[in-house]
């Protein structure tokens, strides 16, 4: 899923949680943290000297992290989506059982008539 520019600053701005967001919105425009951080113009956060890791990758506690807003709204968009390709593929395949049906009557009643037929 590729977003304009703008779509992907309206969702940081419309998100709950920005710093989950900016996570989030990589991995749907399949592009990295620091593309989507360029693109909305925010810093990234430096390495500490200790570990190597940057100071927001600690952990402050132990509670289960919530669904930010912007990932349920893609989430929910991408659901109704496949809802509906199920659906259309459900009446396809319902009149594609029809006709076949309808083929192979034709197709028995036409080797049946032949059998009683005399060649020319």
């Amino acid at each position: 899923m590729e977003m304009t520019n703008e779509e992907i600053r309206k969702n940081y701005q419309e998100a709950k949680s920005k710093k989950t967001s900016i996570k989030i919105l990589a991995d749907l425009n399949d592009c990295s943290v620091e593309e989507i951080k360029e693109i909305l113009g925010v810093k990234t956060t430096p390495k500490t000297k200790n570990t190597g890791k940057s100071k927001a990758a600690e952990p402050k506690s132990e509670e289960k992290p919530k669904m930010p807003e912007i990932a349920f709204k893609v989430l929910c968009a991408t659901l109704d989506s496949l809802d509906a390709k199920i659906k259309y593929h459900d009446v396809q395949i319902s009149e594609h059982k029809e006709l076949k049906k309808a083929a192979e009557q034709d197709y028995m009643e036409l080797a049946e008539y032949m059998k009683g037929a005399d060649r020319c």
